[in-house]
């Protein structure tokens, strides 16, 4: 009984996965067929913007800035004063066209024109992840940098000095192509625990059909049954000895000449089919021969 219902929610359970995938998919076919085939709009590449917030652990008097390194592809930008409120005038340094997926980017502070240090290279995916069954265009992440001095220092468990720490805003904004590519990445991973949904209730039901033969075979109610106990009650479906049956009839003389010469085994039945055509052409020859003058025409009169 418990395999039963074991089974039973097994099944429950792959129905409501396949539901919830079916309804997954329709939702991601909706969102592509909403970008539109692949066309001229892809030429346009995803921007990463970012934004200088605040610097902390420099001294008063400072005139701080700076540098940012992206590693792919390529790029350098330079930011020289902080992002204040309502401020469009502030510098935003933009890069285009970003591999999210090795890109990295370090930061490096100075005082002027003295290098204060850098940060280590941090990676980008993380801030550059997005949830493409959303609508939105734009993701912002708030990070702090430390930056590092490149003297060593003894305090420190890695022995370089923290000199400051930066707070910067990323703003990225994925292109059309980045979206339909995580579009059909997600397709592929929701098809594929479509299948597998579908894969379980198939074994689900087979298993359910051989447990329901199994039951059926051992007597409706799941105990097997005693033929020892049975074969009291009931009379024997055959009689003993029903193997041994009595030796045939040899056939009789007149049966085995008709076996022998007309029978389906028989030679003349073998050669009949082929000899025909031969006994009909002959006898319309003899016929011919000696009783030609019946099909000829009357004397004209």
């Amino acid at each position: 009984m418990s395999s039963s219902i074991d089974l039973t929610s097994e099944a429950d359970a792959a129905k409501q996965d396949l539901v919830a995938c079916e309804k997954e998919i329709s939702g991601i076919k909706s969102l592509l067929r909403a970008i539109g085939p692949q066309g001229e709009a892809d030429d346009e590449s995803n921007t990463l913007s970012v934004h200088w917030i605040k610097i902390e652990g420099l001294l008063e008097g400072a005139i701080p800035r700076l540098s940012l390194q992206l590693s792919s592809p390529v790029e350098e930008a330079t930011l020289t004063s902080m992002a204040a409120d309502n401020d469009a005038s502030s510098d935003v340094a933009t890069f285009r066209g970003v591999e999210t997926n090795q890109a990295t980017l370090t930061v490096s502070a100075f005082d002027a024109d003295i290098s204060l240090g850098s940060s280590e290279p941090y990676d980008l995916a993380p801030i550059c992840k997005f949830n493409a069954m959303e609508t939105r265009d734009e993701y912002e992440t708030e990070v702090f940098v430390n930056i590092s001095g490149t003297a060593p220092d003894e305090n420190q468990p890695d022995g370089a000095p923290s000199i400051c720490s930066v707070a910067l805003k990323f703003v990225y904004k994925p292109s059309q192509k980045d979206r339909r590519e995580e579009l059909y990445e997600l397709l592929n991973q929701c098809s594929q625990r479509k299948s597998a949904a579908v894969e379980r209730l198939r074994q689900t039901a087979v298993a359910a059909s051989r447990q329901q033969m199994m039951t059926t075979a051992n007597g409706g109610d799941g105990q097997v049954v005693s033929r020892s106990s049975s074969s009291n009650n009931q009379k024997a479906a055959v009689r003993a000895g029903f193997l041994n049956s009595k030796p045939k009839k040899e056939p009789s003389k007149l049966y085995q000449l008709y076996q022998k010469y007309l029978g389906p085994q028989s030679l003349t039945r073998a050669i009949l089919p082929i000899a025909q055509n031969y006994i009909l052409f002959g006898g319309f020859v003899i016929f011919m021969h000696f009783k030609g003058q019946l099909l000829a025409l009357p004397a004209p009169v």
